[in-house]
């Protein structure tokens, strides 16, 4: 069994890329190409899935718009108040009184900004919060959080980026403190090393850095998944994930089963939601495999 340290080195230099929140870099829309492709996954015609992603388009737009245009307080409290946190007692209870330091990791699904959040609002003002991400917040983003959810500028969760963290001290955090830390783990193609699991039917890849920061950390990582039903907007919280360090043929078992379940959930909504997930007019990176396959 190789000793804690070793693994962070080794993980140190990839973890970073393939566990932060992506900048969308795609502008696929209106590609022949992916739009066959993304009908044989999702066993659409192509005139279902031109609808599909002009739907997307729009979903993702008024996302955005929420996210990163200054809206007025009375808009946002309105916005915050549709969102509903499934099971709210039973979770409520679990954020209180679980005092171990957590992973949380979600999906660009949904309204995931500002449901991920509502979630945070419900954790003990007595844990250290922070979101890891690629790039710094707006101003937009930073004032309509604010406004929102009612807390000063220093005040809720901290944002922790590529630029400003190390792998190993995203460890450290995990470990010594009473901690939350929000990661996602459905980044596409080119966003680090990522590990093969079934998802539509198919072989298919996704970052492996969410469960291998959990096992580094020795930390549970509690899955979250947001979307919208009508005029409402779903926290799904699904059962906690628990980690423990082992050797490396077990690390490799437990990043393999882990992204495994958590990439169930995301398919799950996506048969249900599929205009709601940011990464749809991309899915067909999903199926390129890495060098290691």
């Amino acid at each position: 069994m190789k000793p804690l340290a070793t693994y962070i080195s080794e993980a140190a230099a990839y973890l970073l890329a393939h566990t932060a929140v992506a900048a969308f870099p795609f502008s696929t829309f209106g590609c022949t190409e992916y739009q066959a492709a993304i009908g044989r996954y999702l066993h659409l015609p192509s005139s279902e899935v031109r609808r599909l992603l002009r739907r997307n388009k729009k979903f993702l737009a008024n996302v955005e718009c929420f996210r990163n245009k200054p809206q007025s307080i009375s808009r946002l409290r309105k916005h915050v108040d549709s969102f509903t946190v499934e099971t709210k007692e039973e979770i409520t209870k679990f954020l209180a009184e679980d005092k171990r330091s957590r992973l949380l990791v979600s999906f660009h699904f949904g309204d995931f900004v500002y449901g991920n959040n509502v979630l945070a609002s419900y954790e003990s003002c007595n844990r250290k919060q922070y979101f890891f991400t690629q790039l710094d917040s707006t101003t937009a983003f930073t004032a309509n959080m604010g406004k929102a959810f009612g807390i000063s500028k220093n005040a809720g969760p901290r944002q922790l980026t590529v630029k400003s963290s190390s792998a190993i001290g995203l460890v450290k955090k995990l470990k010594t403190e009473n901690t939350s830390l929000l990661t996602f783990m459905d980044l596409p193609h080119g966003f680090g090393e990522r590990i093969r699991v079934k998802f539509l039917g198919r072989d298919a890849w996704f970052p492996k850095g969410p469960a291998m920061l959990a096992l580094l950390a020795g930390v549970p990582i509690l899955p979250i998944l947001n979307y919208q039903y009508g005029n409402k907007h779903i926290v799904d919280v699904f059962p906690l994930i628990e980690s423990s360090l082992g050797n490396k043929y077990e690390a490799k078992e437990f990043a393999q089963q882990t992204t495994q379940q958590l990439v169930s959930y995301l398919e799950r909504a996506l048969f249900l939601y599929p205009s709601q997930w940011r990464f749809l007019s991309v899915l067909p990176s999903f199926f390129v495999p890495d060098a290691e396959g």
